[in-house]
């Protein structure tokens, strides 16, 4: 069931982080913000909660990367071209990638299907989890355009996860994921219940949403039409897949930082291993 192409297993490096202490909400937020019970608009059902625990119980996270090498010959030969949505094979009949991987369409759910909340995630990850040069800034980037108006009765998430991730959870609702959520604004960390308080609801057609991930901290941030909504969490290290999941239908222009981002500060950052790429900038 789960996906995991693109890291190969003869040779990995081995990532071990201590996930023992929280996000310091404190330091990275104007004050402590407290988790909702419920959803604002969504929720999902106990037998999604039941069933993810399992999944996390029996599928821990891979924590491994390619070595350095491998990283080096991905980034030169294809530059951000190389990071593409890939969905689990369960969810073929519900997502649609097309013009090379740039347009991605996500269904709601099919006559038969178990659940109604999906998510899809890269083939790579953020290849620099962690920097230990002080003078040395990276941030890894991504940003997804909608194509279409999203329903009010839908919910359309973004944000990063570990892998393997359940394929039916969306990004923040799970254990070792952060989202932003459309129908609420909240963002979401590891949460079951309703998340916290965040920024803006989103999901109107041209609405550009950016997530955004600082190795050197460990920070979480979302920006909205190029606009920073502030850091949402901090001191999160592990091996992290740029995420994406809806309830319904949605289709979304992705940038991996092959084109110029809405926001401009990440200008020169993208979404792989520090250093030049290919890009269609001029």
């Amino acid at each position: 069931m789960m996906n995991n192409e693109g890291l190969g297993n003869n040779h990995i490096v081995n990532i071990n982080y201590d996930d023992s202490l929280p996000p310091t909400y404190e330091s990275t937020n104007p004050a402590p913000d407290p988790t909702h019970e419920y959803g604002k608009k969504h929720e999902a059902t106990n037998t999604s909660l039941r069933d993810a625990e399992s999944f996390s119980n029996q599928y821990p996270p891979n924590e491994n990367l390619p070595t350095p090498e491998e990283i080096e010959n991905i980034v030169i030969q294809d530059g951000y071209k190389a990071w593409i949505f890939k969905p689990e094979d369960i969810l073929t009949k519900r997502t649609s990638i097309s013009n090379d991987g740039i347009t991605v369409e996500l269904y709601k759910r099919k006559l038969g299907s178990k659940y109604d909340d999906m998510m899809i995630q890269t083939n790579f990850p953020f290849f620099t989890p962690e920097i230990h040069n002080p003078e040395e800034e990276i941030l890894h980037y991504f940003e997804i355009t909608l194509l279409n108006k999203v329903s009010k009765d839908y919910t359309v998430a973004i944000g990063i996860s570990t892998k393997p991730y359940p394929y039916f959870r969306l990004p923040g609702w799970n254990k070792h994921s952060v989202g932003y959520h459309s129908d609420d604004g909240r963002k979401f960390w590891n949460d079951e219940f309703g998340g916290r308080d965040y920024g803006p609801e989103w999901g109107k057609l041209g609405d550009v949403i950016g997530c955004g991930y600082k190795p050197k901290t460990g920070e979480v941030f979302f920006t909205k039409n190029g606009k920073f909504l502030g850091i949402a969490f901090a001191g999160l290290r592990h091996i992290w897949y740029p995420t994406i999941g809806s309830d319904g239908h949605v289709k979304m222009k992705i940038n991996f930082g092959d084109e110029p981002f809405v926001y401009k500060e990440a200008l020169g950052f993208g979404i792989g291993a520090p250093g030049k790429v290919k890009t269609n900038e001029k």
